[in-house]
Formats: C-alpha cells, structure tokens, sequence
C-alpha cells in the first residue's frame, strides 16, 4: 500500500507479534535497469534482516504476566527451591523431603518464601496466593503449617519453626513456635513488612525505623542500630536491613563474617539466608558474604540481576533476562521456566500513613534457557 505522506514511498507490514514497518524508495523510470535491481535486492535484504530479528511467539519480550507480583518470585530455600511462573503458578524442584515438591499447592499466587535454615532446618514454604489467603506446606512440628489463620494477608514470610504474615491493615500477625516470644513479644501497630528467623522477627515501620522481637542470645533482636531503612531480610540468626543510602546494615550472629564482611553499597535489596547475606547492586551485580563452606557466597554466577534469594548452603537470583541462577549446591534449575520478573513489589498502602513501595511497570516474561 502506498503512503501518500512519504514521497515515492512505500510500506510494508509484518506481524510476528509487533507491527513492523519497512520503508523502500521507489526510483523514476529513467533510471537504469541496473539501479532498479540493486534497490530491490537491498529491499529483500531488509524484510529478511528484520524477520529474522523478530523473536517467536513463544519467546516474545513484554508478554504480561497474569499476576501482579506483591514480593520475590523466588525462594532459595533448603534444598527445594520454589518460583512463581508468569501464569501465577507455583513450580518447585529439587528434593522432596516433607513434601516440597509434592506437596506445593496449585492455583495462581504473588509471591513464595521457603524456610531456609540448615542446621536444625524445619524444611516447609509459604505462598500467598492471588485471593490474599497464605497457604503453606511441608514440615509442621509446631504448627508452623497447619496454623496458618484465615483471613487476607499482603505478605508472608516464613522462619524456622514460625512464620508471620502483614494484613492489609499493618499489623503482624504470626503462628508456628514461640519458644522464644517470637509471636507473643510482637509490639503491636502498624508495620510495612515482617520477617522471621530461627527464633525472632522484625518488622518495619512506616518511619522507616526496624522493631525486633523473640530470640536474642546473639543481639539479633537488640540493639538495632541507628536509621532509616527501606526493606528488611532476616537471616537464621543474623538481621539485615537497606538504609535508606543504599548500605546494608547487619546485627546478631556473626561467626563467619554475617555481620563484619558485609560490603559497602549501594544495594537495591538484601536477601537474608542460613548464615550468608546476599544483595542486588545499584548496576544489578549481586555481591553475597557470610558463611562459604557450600559456595553459597560465591564465586557468584557473573550477570546482571532483579532479585537475590539466599538459602541454606546456596544461594540464587533471577537475572534481567529472565534466568534463575544459583551458586553452587542448588538443585539444578528444570528447562523451560516461564519467570515473571520483579523489578520492585508491588505492594497496596497498608495501614494508616503508611508508604507505597515503589510500583514498577507491569512485570515482563521471560523464559529460562537451561546452560
């Protein structure tokens, strides 16, 4: 079809899933037949070049995920980690001890978190699912499964023998183990996010000020140290936290260097495992510390990164190009995964005066290629 806009123009259209648009000149007809030959074959060079770079159907960059993504996609944890697909399903590999891989719930969820202790580990996950209701699954001594309370939650996240979700209005509440005060030493109000360890949780306040509570044997509960922070990850028995400069800040156990070798920033996030700490960089490199009898800490897989997950003796992350990688006893990733990736979570305001996290652009699919 001719444009009338373009002089001596024309348009041809292809669809593989985007609209592409290829102009070729049309010459006058005085000149050689010579010139005409060379447009034409320069035209067919185009259309080839420019079907070739189309991606498939099935590969298409930008495709929408049918969820939208409240928190990590990805939970490292101990020996059976766990993604979210971008149809808002649950996969999960590796061992099946207590029924991880077995056992993970159908239906469609925004986001997973998995226990990740090894020593002494209570093997067992949670996920919430797209209705704000948490279901978990695996190893249940104390109920950390089982007694999960009804209602609509905005996040989950499990601890050793505890586990804790945020409702809609702020408050924590929590259900497994209270050995230590880890559920009844809950200061009460409203927080922005919770998370648990072996023993104690922390939550964040609007302010941007971190509560603990529970287990403190170790100072991972008391004294947090002075700041304001944007986002919290408990380890087993150590705490972290990103100030608000992008530097992450750590107490509690640090035998292997949990606390003493964490790196300057800036991070965009920290993810809290066993006994090693991890966190995404400004230029998306992940940098993790702590305990590396496993690896767990590095040598890290080189690339570019969305979210860190650490485990029990690995430690994983969802790269930009849609790609779980991990490092270096991890099960090995299954072909074919279809990732949703999060770029920051997208989380409702929850409780009075409390702030959005920033909301990223709706997430993208991307399709693991094995190595």
């Amino acid at each position: 079809m001719i444009d009338p806009s373009m002089s001596g123009g024309a348009n041809h259209r292809l669809t593989n899933n985007k609209e592409l648009v290829v102009t070729t000149v049309l010459l006058p007809r005085r000149e050689s037949l010579h010139l005409r030959i060379w447009a034409a074959i320069a035209m067919c060079a185009l259309l080839l070049a420019a079907t070739q770079a189309a991606p498939p159907p099935a590969l298409a960059q930008g495709a929408a995920c049918s969820v939208v993504l409240t928190g990590p996609a990805l939970a490292a944890g101990s020996g059976s980690p766990c993604v979210i697909e971008s149809d808002g399903t649950l996969t999960c590999w590796g061992g099946d001890a207590n029924g991880l891989v077995s056992g993970a719930p159908s239906g469609t969820f925004t986001e997973v978190a998995a226990q990740n202790s090894f020593f002494g580990g209570q093997q067992h996950a949670c996920a919430l699912r797209t209705d704000g209701t948490i279901v978990c699954w695996g190893l249940d001594t104390s109920g950390q499964v089982s007694g999960v309370p009804a209602g609509t939650f905005v996040q989950v996240e499990t601890g050793n023998t505890h586990d804790c979700g945020l409702r809609p209005s702020g408050t924590i509440e929590c259900w497994g183990s209270n050995a230590f005060g880890q559920i009844s030493g809950n200061p009460g109000g409203v927080f922005t996010q919770v998370s648990a360890g072996d023993g104690h949780t922390c939550g964040l306040r609007a302010s941007g000020a971190v509560e603990c509570w529970g287990r403190n044997d170790l100072g991972q509960s008391s004294p947090v140290p002075a700041g304001t922070y944007t986002q919290l990850s408990v380890a087993r028995l150590t705490s972290y936290a990103l100030r608000d400069d992008g530097e992450i800040v750590g107490w509690g156990r640090d035998n292997v260097g949990q606390v003493s070798a964490i790196p300057a920033g800036p991070f965009t996030s920290v993810s809290g495992g066993d006994s090693q700490g991890c966190g995404v960089r400004t230029d998306q490199s992940i940098e993790c510390w702590g305990a590396n009898n496993f690896g767990q800490s590095g040598p890290e897989t080189p690339g570019t990164y969305v979210q860190a997950s650490a485990g029990s003796t690995y430690s994983c992350g969802v790269t930009t190009a849609g790609g779980i990688e991990c490092w270096t006893t991890a099960p090995s990733v299954p072909p074919g995964l279809s990732i949703c990736l999060l770029a920051a979570a997208a989380e409702p305001v929850v409780g009075a005066g409390a702030p959005r996290r920033p909301r990223a652009a709706p997430p993208t699919t991307h399709h693991h290629t094995p190595p």
